[in-house]
């Protein structure tokens, strides 16, 4: 995961952008008005997937084959996220400040994404842990 962030980070340097994104941060990049920032990190992913995987995606899976199934899941989950881009501060909120194509990379990266979750979700026997540690590990 960390060699995939540093080749995009790198990859981004060709269009322009700082190699300051490199430097590590002594804070979050976000905040939060109602909770602190590390409780929001670990238990917006434990509500998440327990709602997404114990429900959601194996309804899902029983109606269609587990990569449409996660097609459908990314979609609805980038709406889910939406709402969030208008609380101010918010990571989402700042990816709309920053551009469209921003807010573009952030549902497209939504794809592979929730490919992984899924494909970790069924190939560990439908073990919802292993999704809530890589969506905390993704979130920080």
């Amino acid at each position: 995961m960390l060699f995939s962030i540093l080749c995009a980070q790198a990859i981004s340097l060709f269009f322009g952008y700082s190699a300051s994104q490199f430097e590590l941060r002594g804070s979050f990049t976000f905040t939060s008005a109602l909770f602190p920032v590390w409780f929001l990190l670990i238990a917006s992913p434990m509500l998440e997937e327990l709602a997404w995987h114990s429900y959601g995606t194996d309804s899902l899976v029983s109606r269609f084959n587990l990569f449409n199934a996660s097609l459908i899941f990314a979609v609805y989950w980038a709406f889910w996220h939406f709402p969030l881009s208008f609380i101010k501060d918010y990571y989402h909120s700042n990816l709309v400040e920053s551009g469209t194509l921003y807010s573009i990379n952030f549902v497209v990266s939504l794809i592979p994404f929730v490919l992984i979750m899924n494909w970790l979700y069924y190939k560990t026997n439908r073990n919802i842990l292993l999704p809530i540690v890589f969506q905390v590990y993704i979130n920080h």
